[in-house]
């Protein structure tokens, strides 16, 4: 499954690479315009709905915290999605609590959908906590950073566990026994997303520079065993 995803993040909040687990909470309500997400950033309400495309990306809260505006199949086949990444599509934002209207022709560019050589995706990937894990994909030096994420899951669908590393775009990590072996047994999923952050717009009634983030994941089934 590949995804794009538009969210509007408070600049001044650090992005570094890290190593993580932690267990899920349900997603928090919009307070004041803005909402603070498991990764420690500050995402701000664009208001119900963006436009990019030409198309409506409705607004939702993630079960990470975030606010973002998701693309749906139905874009990506008016926009040609996948083409390549040489494409630009405006951004509109209406306007919300606080956000000025404005329009971005920048930071809808559209980008190539993450090329993983391993594991492979398309099948369960076994995932053993007892050996480093390899992970190779094709890099792309013109994003921020990319982000690992490994999610287990209770048989009633719970989140029992989870593992996160953010690291530079250059195509290859070996996740480190010491956090794979903090997961539980059991099945969920795995997510390498690319990310890319550009400041581009003031605040309402502020000087502070804000800033898009835009990612482009590929997600897959993921059995964690002690093995």
């Amino acid at each position: 499954m590949r995804a794009l995803i538009i969210a509007i993040v408070l600049l001044g909040s650090i992005v570094q690479a890290h190593d993580g687990h932690d267990h899920g909470s349900e997603p928090g309500a919009i307070k004041n315009g803005k909402l603070t997400g498991q990764d420690n950033l500050v995402y701000l309400d664009a208001g119900p709905h963006i436009e990019w495309g030409g198309q409506k990306l409705k607004r939702k809260v993630s079960e990470s915290n975030q606010i973002i505006y998701q693309t749906s199949e139905e874009l990506k086949e008016a926009t040609g999605l996948s083409a390549g990444p040489d494409k630009f599509l405006e951004l509109k934002v209406p306007g919300a609590e606080l956000l000025k209207a404005f329009s971005f022709d920048h930071a809808g560019d559209q980008r190539d959908p993450i090329e993983v050589n391993s594991p492979d995706f398309s099948n369960d990937v076994v995932i053993s906590k007892s050996k480093a894990m390899s992970l190779r994909w094709k890099a792309d030096t013109t994003s921020s950073l990319v982000k690992i994420i490994i999610e287990v899951y209770t048989a009633s669908g719970n989140l029992a566990g989870r593992v996160t590393v953010s690291t530079k775009d250059d195509g290859e990590y070996d996740l480190p026994v010491n956090l794979l072996s903090q997961l539980p047994d059991g099945e969920g999923k795995i997510a390498i997303k690319r990310i890319w952050f550009g400041e581009f717009q003031p605040l309402k009634d502020k000087s502070d520079m804000i800033g898009l983030r835009s990612v482009m994941s590929i997600v897959g089934k993921a059995k964690i065993l002690d093995i």
